[in-house]
């Protein structure tokens, strides 16, 4: 039986081919991969994920890259919004609390999320990291947090409108679900619409 340690030790190696960090090899149009993984695993999946960023910046790794959790970048979002002396994020959390978690509060949340303002903050995060001078090769970011957002934004919503913005690098989405049947289905319940450009990485292990 396939462990997580045993499927991670194999998306190493595949990070560590020198091929596979060519940023002009694979999927040229489309340079996003989809790594699904027992969404029951979250937490461990998110110790393994820092751990493979740990061990590419060894000798024989020689690559550096960007964890990306997308829960934590909307929260981010949030606090730079400015309302006098408090924030986006303060007030919905002030409401939450004396209203709790209710319909104005998910539905002002969901807006926020999908909102383009957001995918070009997270972009934007993307490429400063990017452009910062660097001794090691740039090539991958490895973006996770989707179950967290959950129902707030989908996978498939969210990469429409980031696709314009991958470019010069590979972008590697750790997806809490599985893929069947060549769709990909979120918490393995959710038929996730709109993903058949994405390369299945675990297929590629």
């Amino acid at each position: 039986m396939t462990t997580m340690t045993d499927t991670f030790e194999k998306l190493y190696q595949k990070l560590t081919d020198a091929t596979f960090q060519d940023p002009a090899t694979g999927n040229l149009f489309f340079p996003v991969y989809l790594f699904t993984y027992d969404p029951t695993q979250e937490y461990a999946v998110r110790t393994q994920i820092d751990a493979l960023g740990d061990r590419l910046l060894r000798p024989y790794g020689q690559n550096e890259v960007l964890i990306v959790n997308l829960f934590e970048q909307l929260l981010a979002y949030l606090r730079s919004d400015q309302y006098g002396d408090e924030t986006l994020l303060d007030l919905i959390l002030d409401k939450e609390r004396d209203e709790g978690f209710t319909g104005d509060v998910e539905e002002l949340l969901r807006q926020k999320a999908g909102e383009s303002a957001f995918i070009a903050f997270v972009a934007n995060h993307i490429r400063t990291y990017l452009q910062l001078p660097a001794k090691l090769p740039r090539v991958f970011v490895l973006l996770h947090g989707f179950g967290s957002l959950y129902p707030l934004l989908r996978v498939s919503s969210f990469l429409n409108k980031f696709e314009k913005y991958v470019d010069g690098y590979k972008l590697l989405v750790f997806y809490p679900g599985s893929y069947r049947q060549q769709q990909y289905v979120l918490f393995n319940q959710l038929h996730d619409e709109h993903l058949y450009r994405a390369v299945h990485l675990n297929a590629m292990l």
